[in-house]
């Protein structure tokens, strides 16, 4: 499965890619980030890949100008409640800061909510990590205290109306 937007590309997460994301996520850049900052082996990897590779996870390496440079993801889908999460890294610094994160992520959820008819997306976040809040609350999250302390929350309606606010700013 590939999703196409502009000069992104997003393609699911087969074994092909396991060690590149193992290596990333193995980065103190990106670990430093994340919930879970213990080393990851081959070992692990390859038993965290067996139990998302599933009907209820999207995981996609992120492409731009033919380059790999992070992973994206709509995650632990309750196909009861309509509930997910969403969850990005990017690896490549020169990617990190401005306009492409924003089209990674809108690219992501839009294809959470249109394609996948999710009500509401969920993510949890370190709170140290100011910049990933801000950038979440541009697109209309909130804190979720209901599933946790760092968990925040947005549904279809005012990520949309967060979008086109993006969108008439970019004009």
């Amino acid at each position: 499965m590939k999703l196409n937007y502009d000069n992104i590309i997003l393609t699911k997460l087969t074994h092909e890619y396991l060690e590149l994301v193992r290596s990333w996520r193995n980065d103190f850049s990106i670990s430093r980030y994340m919930l879970f900052q213990e080393y990851i082996t081959k070992e692990m990897q390859l038993e965290w890949f067996s139990k998302i590779n599933n009907n209820e996870n999207f995981y996609f390496i992120i492409e731009i100008d033919n380059k790999k440079i992070g992973l994206a993801d709509i995650k632990s889908i309750n196909y009861s409640t309509m509930h997910a999460e969403v969850g990005i890294f990017i690896y490549d610094d020169k990617y990190l800061n401005g306009i492409y994160s924003y089209k990674i992520i809108l690219k992501l959820v839009d294809f959470a909510f249109d394609q996948l008819f999710i009500k509401q997306l969920n993510m949890q976040m370190l709170s140290t990590n100011i910049r990933v809040l801000k950038f979440a609350e541009s697109l209309g999250c909130k804190r979720n205290i209901s599933l946790g302390e760092d968990w925040y929350s947005v549904d279809k309606m005012t990520y949309k109306e967060c979008k086109n606010k993006l969108k008439r700013m970019k004009e």
